[in-house]
């Protein structure tokens, strides 16, 4: 492809079963819908800065593609991108993107660990539907995420760790009730720990960050699993019903007022 060229149009390499490899020239500032759908041998793209747009489906079942890197300059990832990559281990996503589509995931069981962009506002409930081995996700700042919750329904993450810069405020960050989710890593500027924020059955330890001084109501509600808390020393004060259903933690070791 040529420098000057601005835009590749829908299904431009749609079905392009011999692309193995390509670099998009540093003027293009949008791919198109299916562009490289069912390009099924390509193995290496390489994004320019300056790309803005990448289209629906652009990337559906591109199953040999290991690995990519989305530009920070990209702003709108169209649905069902990555569907079917199922071969994708890696990607580094841009950090302005804000909304992330349903089903932009969608079948990629070798993915087994995600870093979700800085900005990200808004995403889809099926974001990462049929990931099977997606075991790891860590968080930006959060400060405009208001959707959490629509990831809850995945069951195969053991591991969720949120930057420093993490500025949400709301409940239930992530019950993982009926998951396996067992590491929980909170950014240690934060001073208090919300609601139903730590929920998970296979969570057996957990270490409160060193500037947490208060713990909300019903904070780590039915932990089944739980039995140790570190720093809960430094807890000035307890929110109610913040160890319900915690059936293995020692309650009588923690001095607080239970409610």
């Amino acid at each position: 492809l040529n420098e000057g060229l601005l835009e590749i149009s829908d299904k431009c390499f749609y079905e392009c079963r011999s692309l193995k490899e390509i670099k998009i020239p540093n003027t293009v500032t949008k791919i198109g819908n299916g562009c490289f759908q069912y390009c099924i041998d390509l193995t290496k793209i390489e994004l320019n800065e300056g790309l803005l747009e990448i289209g629906d489906r652009c990337f559906y079942d591109c199953e040999s593609l290991k690995e990519i890197t989305i530009p920070n300059t990209v702003t709108k990832l169209g649905k069902n991108c990555f569907d079917y990559c199922t071969n994708l281990t890696k990607i580094k996503l841009s950090d302005n993107l804000i909304h992330l589509n349903s089903e932009t995931f969608n079948n990629c069981p070798q993915l087994k660990e995600i870093t979700l962009p800085k900005y990200l506002e808004t995403i889809d409930q099926f974001l990462f539907n049929d990931c099977s081995n997606l075991t790891t996700i860590h968080f930006g700042t959060l400060e405009n995420m208001k959707e959490v919750w629509k990831l809850n329904h995945l069951k195969t993450i053991k591991e969720i760790t949120i930057g420093n810069d993490w500025k949400f405020e709301g409940d239930r960050l992530f019950r993982n009730k009926d998951g396996v989710l067992s590491s929980f890593i909170l950014p240690t500027t934060i001073q208090k720990i919300n609601g139903q924020n730590v929920v998970s059955k296979q969570l057996t330890s957990y270490t409160i960050p060193t500037n947490v001084t208060k713990i909300n109501n019903y904070c780590f509600v039915n932990c089944k699993e739980l039995t140790e808390i570190k720093g809960i020393e430094r807890i000035k004060e307890f929110g109610n019903n913040c160890f319900s259903n915690c059936d293995k933690l020692n309650l009588e070791s923690i001095q607080y007022e239970y409610k």
